[in-house]
């Protein structure tokens, strides 16, 4: 895909729209199904496991911002997986189970739990870019979203 233009942003509006916005509507589903099971075998108390998928708008904003060759690849964040917990030992437990469970792209991933020391006021996340595992991909239920990544953050819930 080429760069975006006044020319191609229907198109472009309109891939998104009918190709790959439901296709991550699926996918969120079946990985917040996932993640609840996941979590609940360990016995982690959350508040909350939700989702939320790029609207075309916030789409186009971003091609707009950046210089995307193939925005449908490079782009990581299509879909956002929030797992609100309430206590911050909780955050590691759950990036455990996720290390397992997925494949963890380092290069993208941020973990502001160590970057902001506990006496310091600020947002302490874990802010992970993950792909389904080989493993998970053998299953046919999930081969479709093979070239799919999600991010996962983890904010705590204060107490």
């Amino acid at each position: 895909m080429s760069r975006l233009t006044s020319a191609n942003l229907p198109e472009i509006k309109r891939r998104y729209r009918e190709e790959f916005r439901p296709l991550y509507e699926d996918f969120a589903s079946r990985l917040r199904s996932l993640l609840e099971i996941l979590i609940y075998q360990s016995k982690i108390p959350v508040v909350q496991i939700g989702s939320r998928i790029k609207s075309a708008e916030s789409f186009v904003e971003k091609l707009e911002r950046k210089n995307y060759q193939n925005p449908f690849e490079q782009i990581k964040d299509f879909l956002g997986i929030r797992i609100i917990t309430f206590y911050q030992d909780d955050i590691n437990e759950i990036v455990k189970i996720i290390r397992q469970e997925f494949e963890l792209d380092y290069t993208h991933s941020v973990d502001k739990t160590t970057t902001i020391t506990p006496e310091a006021f600020g947002y302490r996340s874990v802010d992970l870019i993950i792909s389904l595992s080989p493993l998970r991909l053998s299953l046919d239920e999930w081969k479709r979203f093979a070239d799919l990544c999600f991010s996962i953050i983890n904010p705590v819930m204060c107490c």
